[in-house]
């Protein structure tokens, strides 16, 4: 019940059979390990791309606030322009109001120094 000797064939095929399961053992853990890291780049990629998305809606969301603040602005601008023009129409009124007042007065004063009232209260200073 002694083995016979070995030979140099049985030999190789003996080594060949580990090399060749462990060759494919290294070839299926690589494709894990290539899946592993596509998954991981895709995610990554995903990732990226929601976060650029993400910049991009809120750069849009900030351009169109500014877009209606200067809107509003220009509203605004435009009613202050109109009341500066209102105020300036009225404040002309009010000067030309003045100007007839003054000249009244001043005619009135003028009537005054003139007149028969006058006359009569220079005599009575005069004596």
């Amino acid at each position: 019940a002694t083995r016979p000797p070995v030979t140099s064939q049985a030999a190789s095929r003996d080594q060949i059979k580990p090399v060749n399961e462990t060759a494919q053992e290294e070839a299926a853990k690589s494709k894990r390990d290539a899946r592993t890291w596509e998954a991981k780049y895709q995610a990554l990629k995903n990732n990226r791309q929601a976060s650029e998305s993400e910049q991009l809606k809120s750069m849009q969301s900030a351009i169109m606030r500014h877009e209606e603040e200067k809107a509003a602005a220009a509203q605004k601008i435009s009613s202050l322009e109109s009341q500066i023009l209102q105020e300036t129409h009225r404040a002309g009124m009010l000067q030309v109001q003045l100007s007839s007042v003054s000249n009244r007065r001043s005619d009135a004063d003028k009537r005054m120094q003139s007149g028969p009232l006058m006359d009569k209260i220079r005599e009575i200073d005069d004596a």
